[in-house]
């Protein structure tokens, strides 16, 4: 009958998933790359198996090649979509057990990928440990209509965490790390200066202790090389 239909094919898909994943898993290769359809019968099927496929890009975001590892870090927001607290679940429990096959660690992951609300619960589980594997990623202080603004993730480490140590230097140097300007040096520290200036009386100790330093640190290194670029005629 339909009833006994519908089980055969649900049992059926179940049975197609598990395969199709198995050959996905068992393609990626030790060394060389990876086949150029991989993405595309990825995005067809890991909503139906949303922790296998955080696995799975877990798996080639370990991977020695470069390209390999790239592919994962490309995949990283669509099982962010499919399946938040497990992906920071697995990627919190890579970074806690500093695994250094993870080759996107050492770049900036991109945090505000994932749902406020799954990064904060992790946070008050593993609390200062893991706000120190996460400090220098967090989003970083932005002014919006003037006013000074932190995205939820970071307001809460800050908040939170923003006096040990550890977590301060690497919310401070996630600020100075990445990005590409063109011009003189000088004009690039001022514009570190103007946005840190928001943020003087912020309400956060840890945010202001940065702005401040900021401020008075940047001001004297940007004179310096505008001293400099004038000698040499920039």
């Amino acid at each position: 009958d339909r009833e006994k239909l519908e089980v055969l094919a649900s049992l059926f898909v179940e049975d197609l998933v598990d395969v199709v994943f198995g050959l996905l898993e068992g393609s990626v290769p030790s060394k060389g790359r990876i086949s150029h359809a991989f993405a595309h019968i990825f995005a067809t099927i890991m909503e139906l198996d949303p922790p296998r496929a955080v696995r799975l890009v877990m798996q080639l975001l370990r991977h020695e090649e470069y390209e390999t590892a790239q592919l994962g870090s490309g995949l990283l927001a669509s099982v962010a979509k499919a399946d938040p607290a497990y992906l920071m679940e697995q990627i919190g429990f890579a970074m806690l057990s500093k695994d250094r096959n993870l080759n996107f660690i050492i770049r900036k992951l991109p945090i505000a990928i994932l749902p406020s609300a799954v990064v904060v619960d992790w946070l008050k589980q593993h609390g200062v440990e893991g706000a120190r594997v996460l400090a220098r990623h967090v989003p970083p202080p932005y002014v919006d209509n003037g006013a000074p603004q932190l995205n939820p993730i970071t307001e809460f480490v800050m908040t939170n965490f923003g006096d040990d140590d550890a977590v301060y230097a690497s919310f401070v140097a996630s600020l100075h790390s990445g990005g590409v300007f063109t011009g003189p040096i000088s004009d690039w520290m001022m514009l570190g200066v103007a946005l840190a200036e928001h943020f003087v009386a912020f309400p956060i100790p840890a945010i202001r202790k940065w702005a401040r330093s900021e401020v008075e640190y940047g001001t004297q290194q940007a004179e310096q090389f505008r001293q400099q670029e004038e000698e040499e005629g920039f």
